[in-house]
């Protein structure tokens, strides 16, 4: 009788030019049992999307070189990834409209862990189906 194999961790792709924020989501998401792939940038995240399968996607709204719209913009263009769920979060209070379409959800900064993580396994839980 063989074990079964255990279940991949779910592989989170953070886009976060804020070494800070993105330590603390790093270590918050691993913790958590998350594999975390993090990008400083919205071009490091397409990159490391092209060469690594992901579950999720949280990005930043604003960053330096691509920021977080033109990338959730270019991910859905992308037929293999228009059913990726996508979280941005950002500093500005409301939602920027142009996001309403891109993201699945989004979390004000500072953002509170307990509503990030519950976002997180919703919308993991519904990729599932």
């Amino acid at each position: 009788m063989t074990e079964a194999e255990p279940k991949p961790r779910p592989v989170i792709l953070v886009a976060e030019d804020e070494p800070g924020i993105r330590s603390a989501l790093e270590l918050l998401l691993s913790l958590e049992g998350y594999e975390v792939v993090a990008t400083s940038n919205g071009a490091q995240a397409l990159e490391a999307l092209a060469s690594r399968e992901c579950d999720l996607i949280i990005t930043d709204h604003m960053m330096p070189v691509m920021d977080g719209l033109t990338l959730l913009s270019k991910v859905r263009a992308d037929a293999r990834f228009t059913k990726l769920p996508t979280i941005m979060m950002s500093a500005v209070s409301r939602a920027p409209q142009a996001m309403q379409p891109l993201a699945d959800v989004f979390i004000g900064k500072p953002f509170e862990i307990p509503i990030l993580l519950m976002s997180i396994q919703q919308l993991l839980k519904r990729g599932e189906h």
